[in-house]
C-alpha cells in the first residue's frame, strides 16, 4: 500500500516535520509488505524533511517517493528483521530521498534500488554514527548511497557491494 505523509509548512524551506510524538523521534513504522511512503507538501514549502521514529523492515521493499524536494528521515533505529530490506528512491524529480539518521541494527542486507545520483537528492543517506549492531551487507544496485557521518562506524561491519552505474 501507499502512505502519504504530507505537510503544509506555509512556505517553510528546509524544515523538519515530525510525524508522531513531538517529544521523541516520531512514530514507529513497521513495513510488513511492499510499501510506498510518499512525502510532499500540501500547499507550500520546499526542501523539507518528514521525520519518523523507528523503522522495522524485513524481507520487504520500501519505496520512498516525493515531490518539491521533500525527503523522509528515520531519526530512530532502523532494524533489518530478515535477510534483506530493499530501499527504492524516486527515479525522477529531486524529492524522495531517504535518510537513516539513527542506529541501524540487524544482520540482513540493505539493498539500494530505484534510482538517483549523488547530485539530484534521490538517494539513500546514512548519517547515524553508532551502527556497530549492523552486521549485514549493503548492496548498491542503482542510484547512490551517501554516508555523511564523520564519527563512529556508520556502516557497522557491513560488506559493501557497488554495482555498475551505482555510487557510494
Amino acid at each position: 500500500g501507499t502512505v502519504n505523509l504530507n505537510s503544509d509548512l506555509s512556505g517553510a524551506v528546509n524544515s523538519y516535520v515530525i510525524f508522531g510524538s513531538q517529544t521523541g523521534n516520531g512514530m514507529t513504522v513497521n513495513v510488513k509488505g511492499t510499501t510506498t511512503i510518499n512525502v510532499d507538501r500540501i500547499a507550500a514549502g520546499a526542501g523539507n524533511i518528514i521525520q519518523i521514529g523507528d523503522l522495522n523492515i524485513g524481507n520487504q521493499t520500501l519505496n520512498v517517493t516525493g515531490g518539491n524536494t521533500y525527503g523522509l528521515r528515520v531519526a530512530g533505529t532502523t532494524t533489518i528483521q530478515g535477510a534483506y530490506a530493499i530501499f527504492n528512491t524516486n527515479t525522477t524529480g529531486p524529492g524522495g530521498r531517504l535518510e537513516l539518521a539513527g542506529p541501524i541494527t540487524g544482520s540482513g542486507n540493505i539493498v539500494k534500488g530505484g534510482g538517483g545520483t549523488i547530485d539530484n537528492f534521490r538517494h539513500l543517506i546514512i548519517s547515524g554514527s553508532s551502527n556497530s549492531g549492523f552486521t549485514g551487507g549493503i548492496d548498491i544496485q542503482s542510484g547512490a548511497v551517501q554516508v555523511t557521518s564523520t564519527t563512529g562506524s556508520p556502516l557497522g561491519s557491513a560488506i559493501i557491494r557497488i554495482y555498475p552505474g551505482a555510487a557510494l
